[in-house]
């Protein structure tokens, strides 16, 4: 998608209404997530067994390329960032590849839990920089290559600060484009070349490191990627807001906080369907802390 594309799609809602235009608009934000986690089609989960069963075979993991414990990953990112400028909390919620649209709880919240194929309500596609996430990706892929082991979270930080100016944000919101593009294949309504043949989906797995929270009896390390930073990007969003819609801002923490858990619990107990790639429930409270341990520590540098 160019950048006129983009503009376009902006400027005419009436064929494309960015989720901040509708970000009151609960019924679809409850439709969109209710298809996402809990409607999942046969064929989708047919996609997802074959995907599974090639990452079963074919997945090896790294001892050498596997992420960090916390208590390491904390001081690494806020490294990574300390030579940043610090700038504005206002300027932190932007998104630099949609012309500065903000970044809204509502819009987030529907693009970082559905996927675009599993609903038809409106796509927060401001979310999902098309161009960029492929970039993204052969970064990755080139650099795993070069350095012949999976790249961490903190490489993978460091290549997506370099695509968007060094905003903290945007780079967890590409990081979680790009991985669950390559993870899942569930987005193709946002752009049919989000649609990557299973070949290349392993490839793409090989070249990312496992979580250290049992990392060799999981073989999905772009679900747990993508997860992290799905939450890592909720957590900072979470915590930037908290000021300006306290209550609202805490839903939407509990919400994330709580998703492994309501998924489990509707998915499985109540509509009896396995869970083909697990809960994510450890990478998911390890995203979130992060990211609001890392948005606390850039409210302390930043200027009002």
């Amino acid at each position: 998608m160019t950048n006129n594309t983009l503009r376009q799609r902006l400027e005419q809602p009436h064929t494309y209404t960015p989720s901040y235009l509708i970000d009151t608009n609960v019924l679809i934000r409850l439709s969109a997530l209710a298809h996402a986690f809990y409607g999942a089609t046969r064929n989708s989960r047919t996609y997802l067994a074959d995907y599974k069963e090639r990452l079963d075979r074919e997945l090896s993991p790294n001892p050498e390329g596997l992420n960090p414990a916390e208590l390491i990953l904390l001081p690494r990112f806020q490294e990574i960032l300390s030579t940043t400028d610090p700038g504005t909390i206002e300027s932190k919620l932007t998104l630099p590849w949609a012309y500065g649209v903000t970044v809204t709880m509502g819009g987030a919240l529907c693009a970082l839990c559905s996927f675009a194929d599993a609903h038809k309500g409106t796509i927060p596609a401001e979310y999902f920089p098309v161009e960029l996430s492929f970039k993204f990706i052969d970064l990755v892929q080139r650099a795993s290559k070069d350095r012949g082991k999976p790249l961490d979270l903190a490489d993978q930080y460091i290549l997506a600060l370099e695509q968007v100016d060094y905003n903290p944000l945007a780079a967890a919101i590409l990081a979680h484009s790009a991985f669950r593009l390559a993870g899942r294949n569930r987005d193709t309504r946002v752009h049919p070349d989000f649609n990557l043949d299973l070949d290349r989906r392993v490839s793409i797995a090989n070249s990312v490191a496992h979580f250290y929270m049992d990392p060799l009896s999981r073989k999905d390390p772009l679900g747990d990627t993508y997860h992290y930073w799905a939450q890592y990007s909720a957590g900072m969003i979470a915590h930037f807001k908290r000021k300006d819609t306290p209550v609202k801002s805490k839903f939407f923490y509990l919400f994330f906080y709580n998703g492994a858990n309501i998924i489990h619990l509707v998915h499985e107990k109540m509509l009896g369907n396995a869970i083909l790639f697990g809960l994510h429930k450890k990478v998911d409270r390890l995203g979130l802390r992060m990211g609001v341990k890392i948005a606390e520590w850039i409210e302390s540098r930043s200027t009002i």
